[in-house]
């Protein structure tokens, strides 16, 4: 999509004049933009993981590779579901690599608002958090991840800081998607990318997250399904592995196509529906 230069304020005409009327321009997006939700989904197995296909109107089928990086275009094949934080994440550390559900993270007393909170309650703070969002014996926030066969470490709740940094400095480093959360913004990772969540809503206090994007360079205009299997490291398209969720076509507005996602068993209980943008370079709005 283009801007018309038809108009310019007196104030931007220095930057008109240095920058040209291109300069103004947006330049057109010829991929997928698909909005999902999925509810009552569980933790991707170890060693396993799932793959999203679609089937255009040749009844040719694609595997599709979403963004994790669109600000530098990478792209990436894969999902898994993993538990979006938990109190026994060995990572969530500070710099010095103490856990910020600890006291000993916090170098004293800070005042927000005429408010001051010591070490410990801003632990708790982090704790109380991290709680709402993984309830003790109920199922927790579930995060939608770009797939990564890397997995956190395992370490002992007595290990020093020093040596807990260094093993979660090794982790991180495996690659760009291995994942740490950040419990003062699970939306924003400490490392790696979130598409989003599976349906979840907490009860005290009450807070609801549903839903995850995937972008897509690929443009799935006559799209006519799209389907998810659960694959593992070795992905053959020609033998793809069992069906986890597949779909049905419902009534779809301009260039959105939309599916209702329903699980491959009859006996599965996750369920969801899609939205996909397509055709978005092919709209005549200015």
């Amino acid at each position: 999509m283009r801007f018309r230069c038809v108009l310019v304020l007196a104030s931007l005409l220095p930057l008109a004049t240095s920058l040209g009327c291109d300069a103004l321009g947006a330049n057109a997006f010829a991929g997928t933009i698909m909005q999902l939700t999925v509810a009552n989904a569980s933790v991707t197995p170890p060693g396993q993981h799932l793959e999203l296909w679609a089937r255009d109107q040749f009844d040719d089928i694609i595997r599709i590779r979403p963004f994790y990086d669109e600000t530098n275009f990478e792209t990436t094949f894969g999902l898994m579901v993993r538990q979006a934080i938990s109190l026994d994440d060995p990572c969530l550390i500070d710099a010095e690599g103490h856990l910020l559900t600890d006291a000993s993270a916090y170098p004293g007393p800070v005042t927000i608002a005429g408010v001051t909170q010591s070490p410990a309650q801003q632990a708790k703070q982090v704790v109380d958090r991290i709680n709402q969002l993984a309830p003790p014996g109920q199922t927790p926030l579930l995060a939608v991840l770009p797939y990564d066969p890397n997995t956190p470490p395992t370490l002992p709740a007595g290990t020093a800081p020093a040596d807990r940094l260094a093993a979660c400095t090794a982790y991180r480093n495996k690659g760009p998607l291995t994942y740490i959360a950040n419990p003062l913004q699970i939306t924003a990772p400490a490392h790696g990318t979130v598409y989003g969540f599976i349906r979840f809503i907490s009860v005290s206090p009450a807070e609801d997250y549903d839903g995850f994007r995937l972008d897509t360079p690929i443009n799935l205009a006559g799209v006519q399904e799209i389907f998810f299997t659960t694959e593992t490291d070795n992905v053959d398209p020609n033998h793809r592995g069992p069906l986890y969720l597949t779909s049905m076509r419902t009534t779809s507005g301009r260039e959105v196509v939309h599916f209702e996602l329903v699980h491959a068993d009859a006996g599965g209980t996750e369920s969801g529906g899609a939205a996909l943008y397509v055709n978005l370079d092919q709209d005549s709005t200015q």
